[in-house]
């Protein structure tokens, strides 16, 4: 039962890094934006709309990911008071 529970959490825990990875990488572009733009005193540029979208579906994935964590943690793991 244990190391069902250690393959849950490892799995977790990959599906973590992947969702937060990949929400630094949809949030390279938005960033690169705003920053070419602020460097040269120009007036800031919207990020395209799908890069919006894409760096928001990060969010949201990473988002639950750690909720699923939290969830594991709630179940698998005794309370000490």
């Amino acid at each position: 039962m244990t190391t069902d529970i250690d393959e849950q959490w490892e799995r977790l825990c990959q599906e973590h890094d992947a969702a937060r990875d990949a929400f630094f990488n949809a949030f390279l572009p938005v960033r690169a934006s705003f920053g070419a733009a602020a460097a040269s005193g120009e007036p800031l540029p919207n990020p395209l709309f799908t890069q919006l979208q894409e760096w928001e579906a990060a969010e949201a994935a990473w988002n639950d990911v750690i909720q699923r964590m939290k969830h594991f943690v709630e179940t698998h793991v005794p309370l000490r008071k």
